[in-house]
C-alpha cells in the first residue's frame, strides 16, 4: 500500500537534491554582467585578464565546471578536471586525469602532477578558478618527500577501517602531502584565485 505523504517526501527529496546540483549551487554565488564576474562581492573584470584557468577537483567537479564553461562565453580558458571516474560527456578544453578514491592510487598521483603543472607559471594578470569538492583529497595526491604512495594508501585505509571522520583524515594528509593546506593556492601565486 502507499504512503499517504509518498508524493509530499518525493518533492521534498527532489527539491533536496535539486538544491545542492553542483552546477545551480556555482550559479547561486557567481554573476556574470558583460566582461565582470561578480564572485562575493570581488569584482573580476575578465577583459583584463592574461588567461583564465579552470581546475576542477572532486566528485561535483564536473557539474561545477560546466556552469563555469557556460558563464565564460566568449573568453578563452584552459581546464584541468579531476574526477572520480572519466566524466561520460567531455568538456571543452579540459583535459581530463581521474584519480583514485577513498584510497588514493597511481591515478591521483599523475593528476597530482598535472595540476602541479597546470598552476605553476601563472601572473598576477592570470586567474585560477579552483572548484574543489568531496573525494579531492585522494583524487590528487603529491606525498611529500619520504612519504610513498603506499604509505598514504595504508593510512587511509587504517583511518577508513577505524571510523575517522573525513575531516580527521584530512588534517593528517595536509601533513604528508605537497599540495594540501594551502600548498596549491602558492604554487600557483602572483595569479588571481577564486574557489
Amino acid at each position: 500500500r502507499q504512503c499517504p505523504q509518498g508524493e509530499a517526501i518525493a518533492r521534498i527529496l527532489a527539491s533536496a537534491i535539486q538544491a545542492v546540483e553542483p552546477g545551480l549551487s556555482v550559479r547561486r554565488f557567481v554573476q556574470r554582467a558583460g566582461n565582470s564576474l561578480l564572485v562575493d562581492h570581488q569584482v573580476y573584470r575578465l577583459d583584463e585578464i592574461r588567461q583564465i584557468r579552470i581546475l576542477g577537483l572532486g566528485k561535483a567537479a564536473q557539474g561545477m565546471s560546466q556552469a563555469w564553461v557556460e558563464m565564460l562565453g566568449g573568453f578563452s580558458y584552459q581546464g584541468l578536471l579531476i574526477p572520480k571516474h572519466k566524466p561520460t560527456q567531455a568538456l571543452p578544453k579540459f583535459t581530463v586525469f581521474p584519480g583514485g578514491h577513498p584510497v588514493p592510487d597511481a591515478n591521483s598521483l599523475t593528476a597530482a602532477q598535472q595540476a602541479i603543472h597546470f598552476v605553476s607559471g601563472l601572473s598576477e594578470q592570470d586567474l585560477l578558478i579552483c572548484l574543489i569538492s568531496g573525494g579531492g583529497s585522494a583524487l590528487m595526491a603529491a606525498p611529500v618527500q619520504g612519504v610513498s604512495l603506499a604509505d598514504i594508501q595504508a593510512l587511509t585505509t587504517l583511518l577508513l577501517g577505524c571510523g575517522a571522520r573525513i575531516d580527521e583524515i584530512n588534517a593528517l594528509r595536509r601533513q604528508i602531502d605537497q599540495l594540501k593546506g594551502g600548498r596549491l593556492a602558492r604554487l600557483a601565486s602572483p595569479a588571481r584565485m577564486i574557489s
